[in-house]
């Protein structure tokens, strides 16, 4: 453990860990106690690497409505690596149209902003961090497929966030993949029931270093410049109560992603096979589904769309 972690751990059960995790009566006061908390200040001592240049100013321009087409495409062509990728996964089954796009500018014509901008954020949440063979490419895979789940779901519901909706799916666990670059916590020597069940891990990561990578996540996508309610779904997706008790987009989306987080575990382990009775019968009571009003019966309806979303999914980070 480095010094500068060290020195920071100390704090986080006065400072931050029942105000951040588990809410108080003055969320101003909540807000700026995890602005100065042990999980901010890890981030900082680790040397996370910054967000790339040409993918910030790209994700500045498509914010606007009128953005200029040719501006974009000077900006990606500033960075060959973020470009590639772009080609690649615009060329994939999971956004390809009717024909193959041959050329960064056919591909920003044709794919519109939202597109650009999800894809930009998987190319990134790859290209950051150094174990992409191991565990940690475990974990890029899984928040594609949770992404991929999560937008099917909110399209087939109407659902009117669902570009924000995926980038929360993308970059929800991205907290684990800075304790992985930091060593921070050692994933590999937790037993896999800790690893590939929900709402497990993070206890772990309490236990171990004094926060969890859902918090520590919503800290560095906030520092990156991603707006709410993006971060703020990222630190709450472990603390439904929290989340629901928010109401709104907030309660919404934390919900949808929970409910994809569930669903991508099954199809990873089942291997594409039907809606388990177990998961079934899980879905029909979490609080997930209830907050969200959808019976698990059009989840089962659903479920040939999401192992297909989950299989093209995985195509961004192969």
């Amino acid at each position: 453990m480095s010094a500068a972690a060290a020195r920071v751990r100390a704090p986080i059960g006065e400072n931050i860990f029942e105000e951040l995790w588990f809410g108080d009566d003055d969320p101003r006061r909540s807000h700026a106690e995890a602005a100065n908390s042990a999980a901010a200040a890890v981030a900082k001592a680790v040397g996370l690497r910054p967000f790339p240049v040409a993918a910030a100013q790209v994700l500045q321009l498509l914010c606007r409505d009128d953005y200029d087409v040719r501006k974009v495409k000077r900006c990606l062509e500033a960075d060959a690596g973020l470009t590639a990728h772009l080609m690649r996964v615009a060329n994939s089954p999971f956004f390809r149209g009717r024909y193959p796009y041959d050329s960064i500018q056919v591909a920003l014509t044709r794919l519109g902003s939202r597109n650009i901008q999800e894809i930009l954020v998987s190319a990134v949440a790859i290209q950051m961090f150094d174990d992409t063979t191991g565990l940690g490419h475990e974990f890029l895979q899984h928040c594609a497929g949770v992404a991929a789940i999560a937008r099917t779901l909110a399209k087939h519901w109407r659902y009117s966030g669902v570009d924000q909706l995926f980038l929360a799916g993308l970059l929800h666990d991205v907290g684990k993949l800075l304790c992985i670059q930091s060593g921070e916590v050692e994933y590999v020597t937790m037993p896999p029931e800790v690893l590939e069940t929900p709402d497990t891990m993070h206890l772990k990561e309490r236990e171990l270093v004094g926060y969890d990578h859902a918090v520590l996540g919503g800290h560095v996508v906030r520092e990156w410049g991603i707006p709410d309610p993006v971060p703020s779904v990222i630190a709450w997706h472990h603390q439904p109560g929290r989340a629901f008790q928010e109401g709104g987009q907030i309660g919404l989306m934390v919900a949808l992603l929970r409910i994809a987080d569930r669903i991508e575990v099954e199809i990873r382990s089942s291997a594409y096979q039907v809606l388990g009775d177990e998961l079934a019968a899980h879905l029909a009571t979490d609080e997930a589904m209830q907050f969200a009003d959808v019976p698990v019966d059009q989840v089962a309806c659903l479920w040939d769309l999401l192992v297909d979303a989950h299989r093209e999914a995985m195509l961004m980070v192969r």
